[in-house]
């Protein structure tokens, strides 16, 4: 089931180019193409809404599981992932609503940039 297209379903041929490109963070969610698929989606839908154009959000299905898993140490589902050139900032592991994944993409990029190591989106409400 496609998402909206502010929501991107990552394949293996797009996963490294999305992961590793330069600039603003990504929120990559885990998710299962079960019955909660739907729910999962909703929840990306609005944050990505919320977040706008400046952090790209997407999701994978289980086929790139064994590669997010060996790269990021994903051990369940649903699990979201905030990633930055590669790199992991945070993860959250577990069913959430959208106003709790955007406070713990609020809390991880504040954290960030007050460490020094992550670049400034525009945004003054993130």
């Amino acid at each position: 089931m496609p998402g909206t297209e502010i929501v991107t379903h990552i394949t293996a041929d797009m996963m490294a180019s999305v992961l590793e490109e330069e600039g603003e963070p990504v929120i990559l969610a885990c998710i299962r193409n079960d019955v909660n698929l739907k729910e999962n989606l909703a929840v990306l839908d609005t944050v990505a809404a919320y977040v706008g154009p400046s952090i790209r959000v997407c999701y994978a299905t289980e086929e790139l599981f064994s590669m997010i898993e060996n790269r990021y140490q994903v051990t369940g589902t649903p699990t979201f992932l905030i990633i930055k050139q590669g790199k992991l900032l945070d993860s959250l592991l577990g069913k959430t609503t959208a106003q709790n994944l955007m406070h713990f993409l609020k809390n991880t990029l504040k954290t960030r940039r007050s460490q020094g190591n992550y670049l400034n989106t525009g945004q003054e409400t993130l």
